[in-house]
């Protein structure tokens, strides 16, 4: 039941927050990095859950 959760919080987060990261990413003067920021974000938070869920005992 923890993925309806997870779910909820990807859809409220994209629906927040992806508006406002496509503004980021092709507004004026955009550098060449930006998107490979974004990704990297995206990376780490990945990583970052995923070592927590694998440090719980089941």
């Amino acid at each position: 039941m923890r993925n309806y959760r997870l779910a909820a919080t990807l859809v409220l987060f994209s629906l927040v927050a992806l508006p406002m990261a496509l503004h980021w990413l092709h507004g004026p003067g955009v550098s060449w990095y930006r998107p490979y920021v974004l990704w990297s974000l995206v990376i780490l938070a990945t990583w970052f859950a995923q070592r927590r869920r694998a440090a719980r005992p089941r």
